[in-house]
């Protein structure tokens, strides 16, 4: 009886899964995608914050918008690390590609992606005295040049 009971257990599992009513179970077990690391969020407010990415919700005391996520070092697909800034008064909160950004102490948080997944455009600038070193989903952050490193990462 214990056999016929199994038995009957794993064709009501294999037809559920078949028929697509498993679908809840997918993204539980292994992502075929990077893993994510860190959310990141962007600046909203001129003259404030706007344009720069950053990973604190209140930066600089003005308003964010989520972006998507940074991916754990080491994911697939992986583009340029990423590091933010600790140092008060000189990095704090600025998302960077610098590990010494402005020559405060900073933390890594992970890395960009391809845009294979979904997630925003991202470039770092590249004028000194402007925006170098800062890390923006804004091509012409801050009226200067910048150069693409990649993307956020979507969570499905």
């Amino acid at each position: 009886m214990q056999a016929s009971f199994n038995v009957t257990l794993v064709a009501a599992v294999l037809i559920l899964l078949m028929s697509g009513a498993g679908s809840q179970l997918k993204g539980q077990g292994r992502s075929s995608g990077p893993a994510p690391e860190i959310e990141l969020l962007v600046g909203t407010a001129e003259n404030c914050n706007a344009g720069t990415v950053t990973t604190d919700r209140n930066f600089l005391n003005c308003g964010t918008d989520p972006i998507g996520w940074s991916v754990r070092d080491g994911s697939a697909d992986t583009t340029e690390r990423l590091y933010v800034g600790v140092t008060a008064n000189v990095n704090a909160g600025v998302v960077s590609t610098d590990p010494g950004f402005r020559g405060g102490a900073t933390k890594p948080v992970g890395s960009v992606t391809t845009s294979k997944y979904g997630g925003r455009q991202l470039y770092v600038g590249t004028v000194p005295n402007c925006n170098q070193g800062e890390v923006t989903t804004n091509s012409r952050h801050k009226g200067c040049d910048t150069r693409e490193i990649g993307y956020t990462y979507q969570k499905r």
